[in-house]
């Protein structure tokens, strides 16, 4: 599994536009189409926003937020966790990560990816996992970020 990207900020609204700008970019660079580049990005937004309000009440003031994409198997694998104590709160302890599974976030990560799975572990936090199958044009390879330069013109007298 090879690590595309890991961005860890602080858990505030206003970075989630960060967060999904630079997954956008590593989802593009992997040859995504657009519409699947912007589902990737629609997908990190949600995620990021559930891991913030999940935990805003019990996070400490050195609280983050972590995003990391992988690839490898023939999956983009994203995983967003946020630091904090949401998951020591007895009455959320048996509801998992989210109260209901019929929430539109919920729907919006389940139509745009693949596999999405969520942990919450007391003590530790909770995190979301994404997986999408990588484009038929990258199978499991293609990852490399480095672009080669264009030749120099040589100018003659």
């Amino acid at each position: 599994m090879e690590t595309l990207l890991e961005l860890t900020m602080s858990p505030v609204p206003e970075l989630v536009g960060m967060a999904r700008l630079a997954v956008s970019l590593v989802a593009y660079r992997m040859n995504y189409s657009c519409a699947d580049v912007e589902d990737i990005e629609v997908a990190v937004g949600e995620a990021c926003a559930d891991a913030i309000a999940y935990g805003h009440r019990v996070m400490a003031a050195d609280a983050t937020l972590r995003v990391r994409c992988s690839a490898g198997s023939g999956l983009f694998i994203i995983v967003v966790e946020a630091s904090g104590r949401a998951c020591d709160e007895p009455q959320r302890r048996h509801q998992g990560p989210f109260p209901s599974e019929h929430t539109l976030s919920r729907f919006v990560l389940d139509a745009f990816m693949d596999t999405v799975a969520y942990r919450c572990t007391p003590g530790n936090g909770m995190s979301i996992r994404m997986a999408r199958a990588l484009p038929a044009d990258n199978p499991t390879q293609t990852t490399t970020f480095a672009t080669a330069s264009p030749p120099r013109p040589t100018w003659k007298s």
